[in-house]
C-alpha cells in the first residue's frame, strides 16, 4: 500500500505514521510525509498513492483545496482533523473517513479497515462523486446514478439522464464510500436498491435485474437470493 500524510506538525505526522506502520506492517510498499499544500500537490502528480491521510489546517491553509483539487483521484482520503464541524462536508466530498484529533491506534485501525474492503461504516456517506472531465472536476450526485459499471480499474456511472461518466476509483472503492443501499449485483455490476423493478429469474440458472426505467442488467446467481428477500 502507497500512503501519503499530509500533516503540518511534526509530532503528529510521526504519531500517525509509526501507528500505520504498526497497524499495516509488511502491506506498506511505500509512506511518505508532506508539510504543505503544495508540497503535497507535487508529489500526488508525480507518484501514485493508495491513501491520502490530510489535515486540514497545514500552516493556516485549507486542506480542502487539495480535497477539492484530487478528489477525483483513483486512491482513498482519510481526513484526520480537530476540525469536526466539516466532517459531514467532508464525507459529502468522497472521503472515506474522518479521524478526529487527538486519535488513537483503534481509530485509526476503524479507518484503515474501510480501505481494506472490510465493512465498518459510518454515520454519514457519500452524496457526489466527482469526475475530472476535460481538465475539470465535476460532482455527480448520487441520486442521478442509475448504476455503476467495472471498467478496469476505473468505473462508468451511468446516469439517469442516459449518460454516461467515467470514474477513476474501481467498483469494489465506490462501494465503500457509498450509502448501504448501493448493492453489488454481479462483479461488474452495483446498482441502488430503490432502483430495482424486479429480478428474472431464466431456466438453466439464469437471473437478471430489471430496473424501473427498464434497464436490463445480468444478477449473480449468489446474489439473487439475497437480493430477491431484500426486495421483498
Amino acid at each position: 500500500m502507497k500512503i501519503l500524510i499530509v500533516e503540518d506538525e511534526k509530532r503528529i505526522a510521526y504519531q500517525l505514521e509509526k501507528l500505520i506502520r504498526q497497524i499495516l506492517g509488511k502491506e506498506i510498499s511505500r509512506l511518505n510525509v508532506c508539510q504543505t499544500l503544495n508540497a503535497a500537490r507535487n508529489y500526488i502528480l508525480s507518484n501514485t498513492i493508495d491513501v491520502l491521510f490530510l489535515d486540514l489546517n497545514l500552516k493556516g491553509y485549507d486542506g480542502f483545496t487539495l480535497l477539492q483539487e484530487m478528489v477525483a483521484g483513483s486512491f482513498h482520503t482519510i481526513i484526520v482533523s480537530a476540525y469536526t464541524d466539516k466532517a459531514i462536508l467532508a464525507f459529502e466530498y468522497g472521503v472515506l473517513d474522518f479521524v478526529a484529533k487527538p486519535f488513537n491506534k483503534e481509530r485509526l485501525e476503524q479507518a484503515i479497515a474501510r480501505c481494506q474492503n472490510i465493512q465498518t461504516h459510518t454515520n454519514y456517506f457519500t452524496k457526489h462523486l466527482a469526475i475530472r472531465k476535460h481538465g475539470k472536476i465535476e460532482m455527480i450526485d448520487i441520486k442521478d446514478i442509475n448504476y455503476i459499471q467495472a471498467a478496469g480499474h476505473y468505473s462508468e456511472l451511468h446516469l439517469t439522464n442516459g449518460k454516461k461518466e467515467l470514474h477513476n476509483k474501481s467498483i469494489d472503492k465506490l462501494l465503500t464510500l457509498l450509502p448501504s443501499n448501493f448493492e453489488r449485483i454481479h462483479r461488474s455490476y452495483a446498482v441502488e436498491m430503490n432502483k430495482i423493478e424486479r429480478i428474472q429469474r431464466y431456466p438453466g440458472s439464469k437471473y437478471e435485474i430489471i430496473l424501473k426505467d427498464h434497464t436490463v442488467l445480468p444478477c449473480s446467481r449468489l446474489k439473487f437470493k439475497e437480493l430477491n428477500e431484500k426486495l421483498r
